[in-house]
């Protein structure tokens, strides 16, 4: 089964819808890998988009095309690339990696709450259930092919302060707006704290989803039994 995404551009996936109710991945690449064989699933792939230009270009992350109605799920799946390639360059003397991530983070999540507001207002969509997807364990830059366009930037142990710290806000700030921090990070991680290897795609992607789909399962699909309205 093939899935048109947001961007003009055909993602395979092998979800088969079996309810009313739909579970939409938005965000970079880590929206569709891993999410494979997870029933109700809809993809909606952003290329290359940074958390941070998220916040700096506005964008709305609940477009029209995406068919959201009331009772979905919205996972946002961002930040990956920005602690493998963004956060590294802005760090100077007087700006610390935490200092840079305090503020995409802040700004990721002001927009997200604009996105899902404007749903409500103007489509009168209500009762989603918004999740904020982790980032990713890093992996260590001698045994992984690098894209050159987003290229890793600082250390291994940089890299994977960087996602660290950029969980634990995330995970912060769901407190904060009422969201749920999807977090299956400990679950990919190895005994030095980057991505098992074996449950990769051998770059920086999930490729084995069995605890995003266990986290669905005993997280959202239960939620959605018990209280068909949570969040928003």
């Amino acid at each position: 089964m093939l899935i048109y995404t947001s961007i003009n551009k055909y993602i395979p996936t092998y979800n088969v819808m079996q309810s009313n109710t739909k579970i939409h991945t938005i965000g970079d690449s880590h929206s569709y890998f891993g999410w494979d064989n997870i029933p109700n699933v809809v993809n909606h792939y952003l290329s290359g988009r940074l958390c941070y230009s998220v916040g700096r270009d506005g964008l709305d992350l609940c477009a029209p095309g995406y068919n959201i109605n009331s009772g979905d799920t919205l996972v946002f799946c961002f930040g990956e690339i920005d602690c493998r390639c963004h956060v590294n360059k802005h760090i100077s003397p007087d700006i610390t990696y935490m200092a840079v991530i305090d503020n995409i983070v802040t700004k990721y999540f002001e927009q997200i709450k604009k996105s899902v507001d404007k749903l409500n207002e103007t489509n009168g969509v209500n009762g989603l259930h918004v999740y904020i997807y982790n980032v990713v364990p890093p992996v260590r830059k001698a045994t992984t092919c690098e894209n050159k366009s987003y290229p890793f930037l600082g250390s291994d142990d940089d890299r994977k302060n960087y996602t660290l710290y950029f969980n634990t806000r995330l995970k912060e700030l769901c407190n904060k707006y009422e969201f749920t921090f999807f977090d299956v990070y400990d679950k990919y991680t190895c005994a030095d704290g980057f991505i098992k290897r074996e449950l990769s795609d051998g770059h920086v992607h999930i490729k084995n989803g069995v605890y995003i789909r266990e986290f669905v399962d005993n997280s959202i699909l239960s939620i959605k039994s018990d209280n068909p309205h949570a969040n928003l």
